[in-house]
C-alpha cells in the first residue's frame, strides 16, 4: 500500500491497550474493535492489497498476546478463528477479491492464513475444545496444498503436539496417512521427521496406537531410507538429506521402544 511514515525527531504519545480507570481516555486502543475490522476485512475485502497486508502482518502482531488480553478480545479471537477455519474449508476465504494479481489466485490467500492460524494455537484458553479440534483439522487439511504451506502446516502441527494434545491425539492416525503420501524430498521430509520425534517423545499422543498406526510411522521413516538408500538416488550427495537420513534411524530407534 502506498503510505508514507512522517519524519520526525519527536515520539508520539504511546497507545494503551488497557486503561485501569475506565475513563473515555481517547489513547486506548480498542483491541476488540480492530480484530472484528481484520474479521470484515477476511471476510469480504475487494482489494488484494488490503487482504494481503493483513494476512502477511496478522501472525506478527497476534503475537504479542498482552495486547489481546482482554475478554471482548478473547470473544474476537474466537470469531477470527472461525472466519479462517470457515474460509479454508469451504473454499470462501479470497472469493471477494475482485481482481487477481497475474500468477495469484485465492489458494495464495488460504496458504498465507495457515501462518495466523499457527499462531492462533497459543491462544488455545480462548477457545472451547471443539473449535481446538477444528483449528488442527484444517491445519490436517493443509498438508495436501503446496509444499510452502505444507511446511507452514507440519511446524504449526509440531506445536500443537505441546499445546492441543487432545486434539492432536484425536487426528494423529489422519496426519500420519498424510505425511507417509507427502514423504517426497529432503526439504519436505526433515520437517516430517522431526514431527514424528516431537510425537515419539509424548507417549500420550499414541496411548491409543494400534498395529495399522505403529506400521504407518515406520513407513514414513523407510520410504525415506529407500529412497535415501538407492544407488541412483540424487538425495544421498545432500547435506540436508544425510541428517535426515540419521533422523529416520532416529525415529526407527525411538517408535521401535514404544512398541509394547
Amino acid at each position: 500500500l502506498p503510505f508514507k511514515i512522517p519524519e520526525s525527531d519527536t515520539p508520539s504519545d504511546g497507545l494503551m491497550s488497557y486503561d485501569p480507570e475506565t475513563s473515555n481516555n481517547r489513547l486506548v486502543i480498542p483491541t476488540s474493535s480492530m480484530l472484528h475490522a481484520f474479521i470484515d476485512i477476511l471476510r469480504s475485502e475487494t482489494d488484494w492489497e488490503i487482504m494481503s497486508y493483513v494476512l502477511c502482518h496478522l501472525p506478527t502482531l497476534l503475537a504479542n498476546k498482552h495486547l489481546f488480553c482482554g475478554p471482548k478480545s478473547r470473544h474476537a479471537m474466537t470469531v477470527l478463528l472461525e472466519t479462517l477455519c470457515n474460509g479454508i474449508l469451504v473454499g470462501d476465504l479470497g472469493k471477494s477479491i475482485s481482481q487477481w494479481p497475474p500468477g495469484l489466485k485465492s489458494r495464495d490467500a488460504q496458504g498465507l492464513a495457515f501462518h495466523t492460524l499457527s499462531v492462533l494455537i497459543s491462544y488455545r484458553d480462548c477457545f472451547s475444545a471443539q473449535h481446538r479440534h477444528i483449528l488442527v483439522e484444517v491445519l490436517l487439511s493443509g498438508l495436501t496444498a503446496q509444499q510452502s504451506t505444507v511446511k507452514a502446516c507440519i511446524q504449526a502441527l509440531s506445536i500443537a503436539a505441546f499445546e492441543l494434545s487432545t486434539s492432536i491425539k484425536r487426528f494423529l492416525p489422519d496426519i500420519l496417512t498424510k505425511l507417509s503420501q507427502i514423504m517426497t524430498n529432503a526439504s519436505i521430509a526433515t520437517h516430517i521427521i522431526d514431527f514424528l520425534a516431537i510425537v515419539g517423545s509424548r507417549p500420550n499422543l499414541y496411548a491409543n496406537f494400534i498395529e495399522r498406526d505403529f506400521k504407518m510411522v515406520f513407513g514414513v521413516a523407510l520410504q525415506y531410507l529407500r529412497l535415501h538408500n538407492r544407488p541412483d538416488s540424487p538425495e544421498s550427495t545432500s547435506v540436508l538429506s544425510q541428517h535426515v537420513r540419521i533422523m529416520s534411524y532416529s525415529i526407527v530407534y525411538i517408535w521401535f521402544l514404544a512398541v509394547k
